[in-house]
């Protein structure tokens, strides 16, 4: 005879099934989703603000001299040159030229300052850059690394690719006959900066202002993990699953080492960082200025991450680049003198 589950048409293994069907529905919510998981969220999102960040969105209209890049300062005419260039992937790199004069060809024989955005930056953050340095006769590049603002690319990598971007626009400076070149960045710029010289082997660069840099791409993030209250245990997990991400992406988080390339920086360098700084902090920029092997000097100011930087630091950035790029023999005193 048979029995009463065969009688209703279920046989043992679909009864197990169903049983272990009901165990994994207690452990989702009342809306039928995923219980959270704390170290699955911190990896998506540390993956997010590594390479796919907010992209800045902007207009021309915005930058400097608006559409027609044309305007004076210090009743002298002033142009904004926008040109594109390809970087060794591909993507196309936008960017601009703030010089006096009009034309590209106005470059030749001048000195040029390129500043290097965050990771959520564009080349509309150097606009404040171009105010304060223009009028003392020093030329302003600034673009959008691959994968942020207007330029190709669907990734940022925070200091792993960017200084190959870099060298394109450098050596478009060189052709047009700029004669010394100063590099600006902050957070991933500032990083990107010190990278540059070291992984590009450019002694040709007069000297860095880095903002705001992180020691090592796995520092930060064992620094994000204990912001968020991972369990120290889950840290080398949590890295090994952003690591295996980014992995698929072309990319390593052990490749980008900030203080390795600071052994190698022989470039004056000034380094800046806010004391507030709850995304990076400053100690990892008083550990970076220990480690650079030309002269350094490290400049505390008062901010977060993103805050606006004081008016002692943009008149002190100024000294510095006008010390930087006037030539002759650099010392100590004549760069970090009035800072």
């Amino acid at each position: 005879q048979p029995s009463k589950r065969q009688e209703r048409g279920v046989t043992p293994n679909q009864r197990r099934r169903r049983r272990r069907e009901g165990q994994e529905e207690k452990g989702r919510g009342s809306n039928g989703g995923d219980e959270m998981n704390p170290l699955g969220d911190f990896v998506e999102g540390a993956c997010r603000l590594l390479v796919r960040p907010g992209r800045a969105a902007y207009t021309v209209d915005q930058l400097v001299g608006g559409r027609d890049g044309r305007f004076v300062m210090n009743e002298k005419k002033m142009q904004r040159c926008d040109f594109v260039l390809p970087n060794a992937r591909g993507d196309r790199l936008q960017a601009s030229l703030y010089l006096e004069g009009e034309g590209l060809e106005c470059a030749s024989g001048k000195t040029c300052v390129v500043y290097l955005h965050g990771n959520c930056g564009c080349r509309l953050d150097a606009n404040d850059v171009v105010r304060l340095l223009l009028p003392a006769s020093i030329s302003v590049c600034c673009f959008d690394f691959s994968g942020s603002g207007l330029s190709g690319g669907e990734y940022i990598s925070l200091g792993a690719r960017e200084p190959a971007d870099l060298k394109v626009i450098v050596t478009f400076l060189r052709t047009l006959g700029v004669t010394m070149i100063g590099l600006w960045g902050r957070s991933m710029g500032a990083v990107t900066a010190l990278r540059y010289v070291h992984t590009e082997r450019d002694l040709s660069i007069s000297g860095i202002l880095a903002d705001s840099p992180f020691t090592s791409l796995v520092e930060l993030i064992h620094h994000l993990v204990g912001q968020k209250g991972i369990p120290r245990f889950a840290t080398s997990a949590a890295l090994f699953l952003i690591n295996r991400r980014l992995r698929e992406l072309g990319m390593d988080v052990n490749e980008v080492n900030t203080l390795e390339s600071a052994r190698s920086c022989y470039v004056p360098a000034l380094l800046a960082h806010g004391d507030g700084d709850s995304l990076i902090p400053p100690s990892m920029s008083e550990r970076i200025v220990e480690e650079i092997a030309g002269d350094a000097y490290l400049m505390i100011v008062e901010g977060d991450h993103n805050d606006l930087r004081p008016l002692k630091f943009q008149r002190a950035a100024r000294a510095y680049f006008r010390a930087l790029l006037k030539g002759g023999v650099k010392t100590p005193e004549s760069l970090f003198l009035n800072i």
